[in-house]
């Protein structure tokens, strides 16, 4: 354990060629990793026979009794 009065060594600052270059090798390490993975992440349950069938349609009425030929 060190002493917190003691200077602390500094790490050296990355210069601006080296940070854009590690920033594309963590792009490119996270885009290899999503190629594997399909598309839409979350796989749904539906199943077409899952669905309620709609209620049937109301019978059509009659049709109304035409009336007698005039002449």
């Amino acid at each position: 354990m060190t002493d917190e009065t003691e200077p602390q060594p500094t790490p050296p600052t990355p210069s601006a060629e080296e940070e854009a270059k590690a920033l594309r090798s963590l792009l490119d390490r996270d885009a290899e990793a999503d190629e594997d993975r399909p598309l839409g992440g979350i796989k749904s349950q539906y199943k077409p026979t899952d669905r309620r069938p709609s209620p049937p349609s109301p019978p059509v009425p009659p049709a109304p009794p035409t009336p007698p030929a005039a002449e």
